[in-house]
């Protein structure tokens, strides 16, 4: 009973700890993105103690994220059979990918930059995961030619799309019937969409304030009935959702060590929310807009 309690301590605290191997946090630290967010002492740093922070404490580190990415596979352990095959859309360098492949499914990760396709060749090479593959491509013409996939994983892509509806079309004629995709976004109850792409920027709303990471944007995400609607008119019923609750004060770097097991707790009684988390599934019985299948 010890082992199990134990066993189950560490899979609610770690989310990819595969990570954590100082080859690869080298290999993190040299990508663009770790360059532009992080201040060069910090990286200096992060060369020497990453791995063992990453090793500890699990990758992403933001809490925020991680409290997302327990949302999503909880859900994918509940609805997907063992060997599913499963679409990592926008995958980066393989965050979910690889921690997807470790829990057994068959994985294929997606993404249109160069350098983070690389990258997570790179660690799958020094991993040795042969249940993951990756390709450069953008999900708006993925190329394949036929409904394929058990799951899509949809992880903060959305507002990175001018055109989120041919997405989701897209999303749709790939899948299999009955099949699963899990979207996390950020979320925002005052949606405001952009003509041209704008770097993400902190956005205060009351007294929370949100602070979204990444590349260009087209929106600064979305609130749940627009979501809901563009996922219904594509076909698509939604079958569960939650939101990513992370109170201000464990977002303080001082209470880093103990900023994720607190929010699991907090979380519920904070009213910042970071992300939507969506699941929806394909009916058996659809043909969504613009689709031929």
């Amino acid at each position: 009973m010890y082992k199990v309690l134990v066993n189950r301590l560490l899979t609610t605290m770690v989310f990819n700890s595969l990570l954590g191997r100082r080859e690869i946090c080298g290999m993190m630290l040299h990508h663009k993105a770790a360059r532009y967010f992080l201040p060069s002492r910090l990286i200096t740093i992060s060369r020497w103690i990453g791995h063992y922070i990453i090793r500890m404490f699990g990758y992403p580190l933001s809490s925020g994220k991680r409290c997302s990415a327990r949302t999503m596979f909880k859900w994918a352990f509940h609805y997907l059979a063992p060997n599913s095959l499963v679409l990592d859309a926008g995958c980066s360098f393989g965050v979910y990918s690889f921690e997807l492949a470790k829990s057994g499914y068959c994985v294929v990760g997606l993404d249109i930059n160069r350098e983070s396709i690389t990258l997570a060749q790179s660690i799958k090479n020094v991993l040795g995961i042969h249940k993951v593959s990756f390709l450069l491509q953008d999900i708006l013409s993925s190329g394949f030619s036929k409904v394929r996939f058990d799951a899509i994983f949809v992880t903060e892509l959305l507002e990175h799309i001018k055109e989120d509806d041919l997405a989701i079309i897209e999303l749709y004629r790939i899948l299999k019937d009955g099949g699963i995709v899990f979207i996390t976004v950020p979320h925002m109850e005052r949606m405001v969409k952009y003509t041209e792409p704008t770097p993400a920027v902190k956005i205060k709303r009351g007294r929370s304030p949100y602070a979204p990471r990444g590349g260009m944007h087209f929106r600064n995400g979305y609130k749940l009935s627009s979501l809901s609607s563009l996922l219904k008119q594509n076909g698509f019923v939604v079958i569960a959702h939650n939101y990513t609750s992370v109170p201000n004060v464990l977002q303080r770097t001082i209470l880093f060590p103990l900023a994720y097991p607190l929010s699991l707790i907090f979380g519920r009684f904070s009213g910042n929310h970071l992300y939507l988390n969506v699941s929806q599934r394909r009916p058996k019985s659809y043909r969504a807009r613009g689709n031929s299948r």
